[in-house]
């Protein structure tokens, strides 16, 4: 087996938005017409774990920290090739070797009114009233993830999928759409165990197996 598909359920803990194109003319930020795009959850699961490798929580690990593809490539011939990161998530023209699908949404969006702040002052700005479309707190959504460990040996693959697992968890701790807070728990994660060894990541397993914030909902 070269791929291992993962399922996991996302619970969002504060009103969840994330800007996009839908049909909705009465807000100022509609929600995705794609529900949450994949390239979106994607996304933050890469700025996530380069946070943690980059401020060196997660060791033995290299990451370039980077989005604009002439510094990615500058940084990669810095460290004599693509750093771990971006093997696995890819980056402008290089496929990665992770495909997140995108999260439809059954639940209903509900309308807010907000106020824009502004940067230097942090007050209010003036008629900076706008509306967003959100996903009240609490609401619980399911999602799936596509690792390919083709052509790699045992040892790149464990570090492949420890790396995909730590993006997992690190998105627990990370500011996911227009700032909101989400919890995140894998599904079926012992399928790992049919393609590596999970000696070394049976208390990393656990720990996404359940929910982290049981009744941090507000």
């Amino acid at each position: 087996m070269q791929k291992i598909e993962l399922r996991f359920k996302i619970k969002n803990l504060s009103s969840l938005t994330v800007g996009g194109t839908s049909a909705s003319a009465t807000v100022d930020t509609p929600f995705s017409s794609l529900g949450i795009p994949g390239s979106t959850i994607k996304g933050v699961m890469r700025t996530a774990v380069s946070n943690m490798v980059s401020s060196g929580i997660l060791k033995g690990y290299t990451s370039c920290n980077e989005i604009e593809p002439e510094m990615i490539i500058m940084k990669h011939k810095k460290i004599g090739g693509d750093c771990d990161v971006c093997k696995l998530f890819g980056y402008p023209e290089v496929e990665g070797r992770l495909f997140v699908g995108n999260i439809r949404l059954t639940k209903e969006k509900f309308k807010l009114t907000r106020v824009s702040i502004e940067d230097k002052t942090g007050k209010a700005k003036e008629g900076g009233l706008f509306s967003q479309e959100v996903i009240k707190p609490g609401e619980e959504f399911e999602g799936e993830v596509i690792l390919d460990l083709a052509g790699l040996d045992e040892e790149s693959k464990l570090k492949q999928v420890k790396l995909l697992l730590y993006s997992i968890l690190a998105l627990r701790f990370w500011r996911f759409g227009r700032g909101g807070m989400i919890d995140i728990k894998l599904e079926e994660g012992e399928k790992i165990c049919k393609v590596i060894d999970c000696k070394n990541i049976g208390d990393l397993l656990n720990e996404l197996g359940r929910w982290l914030y049981e009744n941090s909902v507000s």
